[in-house]
């Protein structure tokens, strides 16, 4: 693979999740061929072994990022056997479940790694708000509150708008609420504790389970302030969005003139508004809703479109 040069590019096809809470809201926006009128998230980036993409074009067309990673004994410099970030679609047509992540030490009980991730805006109504944070003093607070049900007054929300981004660190409460779409970054696992659901019953009549006793260990306590980017300008195309680890996201805004970019690392780029092209070791013609791999080497964008690109 190029390490010098043009940038190999590894367009990429995702992995549908029908969910409780899903809908068809992923085929209204990005044109998807959705399973059901229950999806709930495009999988466009990853390689969980719950569902790995796939590039859809090109030279490696077919083969999985871990597949790619064990054949040519790392993947634009990354070790390991798994591709470390994924990038999701989520779109829920009902409230998600109040859940926590839990951190590297934490998830080791359990074989995996901590989940930090972030959210960017991609669509949502008017006055959107979503879950982020509570307002528990100390523990026995946030365990009285829980166990209590008196989620009024334990949950904070922050009013969110398309273009925004904010970033949940391991042992934040948060949620996603109806309508709003986001891009979601976060490391490769999939280790979510789920606090409270409102009740809401599962395909099997039941309520849906909780996870109360490790989802209370998960929690920080007291709430710290937390990162939120609000939409805005984009100097020279780019603006920094997250850069605190474990990876690093930006917004571009690729304009007819172009946008040429220096890649060190695999950059994830996912096209959330407009169309244009992509040009490395192949010319990739790119509209909202496509997620790319794009491996060190130079790479060129030209159009008119907006995209989130996560640096891992």
């Amino acid at each position: 693979m190029n390490v010098v040069g043009w940038s190999t590019i590894l367009p990429m096809e995702g992995v549908f999740k029908e969910m409780i809470w899903g809908g068809e809201r992923l085929r209204e926006l990005f044109g998807y061929r959705i399973p059901s009128e229950r999806t709930g998230e495009y999988w466009a980036i990853s390689d969980h072994p719950e569902g790995r993409s796939r590039v859809s074009a090109g030279p490696f067309r077919g083969l999985t990022l871990g597949e790619l990673m064990g054949s040519h004994h790392g993947l634009g410099g990354l070790g390991g056997d798994r591709f470390p970030v994924m990038v999701k679609v989520i779109s829920p047509l009902q409230d998600l479940s109040v859940q926590v992540h839990p951190d590297d030490r934490m998830a080791r009980e359990e074989g995996d790694w901590g989940k930090p991730e972030g959210w960017y805006v991609l669509d949502c109504p008017p006055g959107a708000r979503i879950v982020l944070g509570h307002r528990a003093g100390d523990r026995r607070e946030l365990e009285e509150m829980v166990r209590g049900s008196r989620w009024d007054l334990l949950l904070r929300s922050v009013e969110v708008s398309p273009g925004d981004f904010v970033f949940i660190p391991p042992g934040t409460v948060h949620a996603l609420t109806a309508g709003v779409t986001v891009l979601e970054v976060q490391r490769t696992s999939n280790l979510t504790y789920r606090l409270y659901d409102y009740d809401r019953l599962g395909p099997d009549g039941r309520p849906r389970e909780l996870h109360l006793e490790r989802g209370l260990r998960a929690v920080k306590v007291p709430q710290w302030d937390l990162h939120l980017v609000r939409g805005g300008e984009a100097p020279g195309g780019r603006r920094t969005l997250w850069d605190g680890g474990p990876f690093t996201v930006e917004e571009l805004r690729v304009s007819p003139q172009g946008l040429c970019l220096e890649v060190s690392r695999p950059l994830c780029v996912s096209v959330a508004r407009g169309s244009g092209w992509v040009l490395g070791d192949i010319e990739v013609p790119v509209a909202a809703g496509d997620h790319l791999v794009v491996l060190p080497g130079e790479v060129k964008m030209r159009g008119a479109f907006d995209a989130v690109a996560v640096r891992v």
